[in-house]
């Protein structure tokens, strides 16, 4: 652009004219700024909508709970936080079975409980996992 004004012998006012005239914003920038507001708007509406208000009202103590879990976790090493979370999905997906197969078994008529071992590997009593 340099040359363009040397060769053209464009004055400092004529070169400001050229910017201002050939260099604005087009219609599309401003298109794709007023989109990008209104993604921004549409994301922190739908935030509201799904996240739960974080106000001391709307948590109960298991909420707090496992937030303060969360807490915890998150000051652990990556290794320590992995283990710890195979451990707490393995506990809720163990939790599910249990709900399942006790309503299955309520719906046909069987017994509340499901049969399980109640000894360890080297045959001695153990207590159960879960107490539901």
């Amino acid at each position: 652009m340099r040359a363009a004004a040397t060769n053209s012998d464009l004055t400092t006012e004529n070169l400001v004219f050229f910017l201002a005239t050939y260099l604005k914003p087009t219609h599309l920038l401003q298109l794709n700024q007023e989109n990008r507001e209104r993604l921004q708007r549409e994301r922190e509406e739908l935030k509201t909508m799904i996240l739960p208000k974080n106000n001391e009202e709307s948590l109960d103590d298991m909420d707090h709970f496992f937030l303060s879990m969360a807490r915890n976790l998150k000051k652990r090493s990556p290794f320590l936080l992995l283990q710890a979370k195979r451990k707490i999905i393995n506990i809720v997906l163990e939790a599910e079975d249990f709900e399942i197969q006790n309503t299955s078994y309520q719906n046909y008529g069987y017994s509340s409980a499901p049969i399980t071992s109640n000894q360890d590997n080297n045959g001695n009593s153990a207590a159960p996992e879960f107490g539901f």
